[in-house]
């Protein structure tokens, strides 16, 4: 996870991309990070977006409640458009 503004950068090494560690994953960067984004903008990974589509694409459940809880909106990057993962 990349900050867009200061650049600061949360990595962790995990062995699966199950919903779990995903979900872990996300709780462990915004305690390191000291605080949650407003927007998280991501690829469409499976264990986040359960389909990928231009104008609204499925969001995980367990995902969905995650950032409802910690107050973030997901931005899923359109298909095939890697230039979107920039802003």
């Amino acid at each position: 996870m990349t900050l867009a503004w200061s650049r600061h950068q949360y990595a962790e090494i995990v062995l699966d991309q199950t919903v779990e560690t995903w979900l872990a994953c996300h709780r462990r960067a915004f305690e390191w990070l000291g605080g949650c984004p407003g927007r998280v903008i991501i690829d469409n990974a499976k264990c986040a977006i359960t389909k990928a589509c231009i104008y609204s694409p499925e969001v995980q459940r367990s995902y969905t409640s995650l950032a409802k809880g910690y107050g973030f909106r997901i931005d899923a990057c359109p298909p095939r458009d890697p230039q979107k993962k920039n802003r």
